[in-house]
């Protein structure tokens, strides 16, 4: 605890900046060690864009800057100019639950995130509706708020609104039997910091599909650890749902990857020692 005390750990978000530099500079005033920690996730939080300035002090005197990604790393250091040695990438680890058995699944594919076109929904809709007469007995599940009356619009115009489900914002117990019943998981993103509904379909072992944005890029191997797309073609997600839906042997193989993800690299304790470390360099 002492040590820990010696040190004052930020998540750098412009919307609380102005509030945090006081802690900051306190912080110095005091002798402390600054932990500016930041979990950005698209291109309205970019610290070298429209917020540079805001972003400059706590980056400019922290004493280790933390980045979800290489990318954000590469980011970081580039905008600010930064040396290699202050900047450490530290992933979101996954959840601690307990994944169901093969026979709970059900024949859904899953999304789980804020509806809005950033996280790519509506493209899954699409998607989706290329292939669903190809699948009858399939369905597409959505949770999270956002532009739900929107996208049941789109399901609608596409013929898929009775084999689509809207779940609206779930948590809990809810949230757990989607992630526990589902058998695909599905983000269509177009910017992440480190997608925290991958790290949930991770922990319940379930294959993924989704962009090479944000940390995914770090880990992803297309085709072996899950199925990635470019974002926005709905042509290849289309195609890597089918490959899914139509063979039970690659939904196994990816399982079993995302079970090697959560329980190793991913793990909570594995990520705790990480932090631990930067606590302790500095």
């Amino acid at each position: 605890t002492s040590e820990i005390l010696e040190a004052y750990h930020v998540r750098a978000d412009y919307g609380t900046e102005k509030r945090k530099r006081v802690f900051a500079r306190l912080t110095k005033l005091f002798g402390k060690k600054l932990i500016v920690h930041l979990h950005s996730s698209g291109p309205e939080y970019s610290v070298g864009g429209q917020y540079k300035e805001l972003y400059n002090y706590s980056f400019a005197n922290a004493d280790k800057v933390i980045a979800l990604s290489r990318m954000w790393k590469d980011e970081i250091k580039n905008a600010y100019n930064l040396p290699d040695r202050k900047i450490d990438i530290l992933y979101n680890p996954c959840p601690i639950v307990n994944p169901s058995e093969p026979n709970e699944r059900e024949k859904y594919i899953l999304f789980a995130g804020t509806l809005t076109h950033r996280k790519g929904y509506d493209d899954l809709i699409k998607a989706f509706s290329q292939v669903a007469s190809r699948f009858p007995e399939w369905r597409l599940k959505l949770a999270g708020n956002g532009e739900i009356e929107k996208g049941k619009q789109l399901a609608t115009e596409l013929g898929v609104n009775d084999k689509v489900d809207f779940l609206g914002w779930i948590n809990g117990s809810k949230k757990d039997e989607a992630f526990r019943k589902a058998s695909i998981y599905c983000l269509p993103s177009y910017s992440e910091g480190f997608p925290m509904g991958v790290l949930d379909a991770w922990a319940y072992h379930l294959p993924v599909v989704t962009t090479p944005v944000g940390g995914i890029p770090d880990v992803a191997i297309d085709g072996e650890n899950l199925l990635l797309f470019n974002p926005g073609d709905t042509s290849e997600l289309s195609a890597a749902l089918s490959a899914l839906m139509e063979s039970s042997t690659l939904r196994t193989h990816l399982t079993t990857a995302s079970e090697q993800l959560s329980g190793n690299q991913f793990n909570i304790t594995s990520i705790c020692s990480f932090l631990e470390k930067i606590y302790k360099d500095i």
